[in-house]
């Protein structure tokens, strides 16, 4: 699997021929499947949503890849947004991205995610605040833990108590992270 970071919350995962991209910021990234932890209920962007792309609650397969989505914390809500939630199986790999939130999740959601090989997880000014994520992470309890990390979201790595170096891109196998926990790996945004 290799997993490459675009900014923002966007990532591009890679495993065998299947990509899969999460909050790509415009039209032009493709991949088989298509991720998006945030959307705005404008009529015409629902409308326009191709096949390939999930952004609700829901149970899901594709190439036998499957995932599910889970409507972020009451706290999340908006008027004119829906936030969600991911958990996604591919082969013998659990991949959460908690994607655009804020707030804490819900017993439900942890429990859905827990143990999570690799947790995504937003930090920093208009996302989780460091004290959140460093919570979540204890409750789940992943075997590695890539943050995105914006404006105000370092103090996130001294909490950890990691001092990761900044990686190009994840390359991984599964037997690779099974003796792992809690591994913090930073990712530079692909240029």
């Amino acid at each position: 699997m290799v997993i490459n970071y675009r900014g923002q919350n966007c990532f591009d995962i890679q495993n065998g021929e299947i990509s899969l991209l999460t909050d790509p910021p415009n039209n032009r990234l493709k991949a088989d499947i298509v991720l998006k932890t945030r959307v705005s209920l404008a009529e015409n962007e629902l409308k326009n949503m191709p096949g390939n792309e999930f952004s609700f609650a829901g149970e899901y397969e594709i190439k036998d890849i499957h995932f599910r989505g889970f409507p972020a914390s009451p706290a999340e809500k908006k008027d004119k947004e829906i936030k969600t939630v991911f958990l996604v199986e591919w082969e013998d790999y659990r991949l959460a991205f908690l994607g655009q939130i804020s707030a804490p999740l819900s017993p439900d959601i942890l429990e859905e995610i827990s143990e999570a090989d690799i947790l995504f997880l937003p930090i920093g000014e208009k996302y989780l605040t460091p004290e959140i994520a460093k919570q979540i992470v204890k409750q789940v309890e992943p075997k590695i833990i890539i943050p995105e990390i914006f404006k105000g979201g370092e103090k996130f790595l001294k909490l950890m108590e990691k001092k990761p170096e900044l990686q190009n891109k994840l390359v991984i196998k599964k037997k690779d992270i099974e003796k792992l926990k809690n591994e913090v790996i930073v990712l530079k945004p692909l240029s």
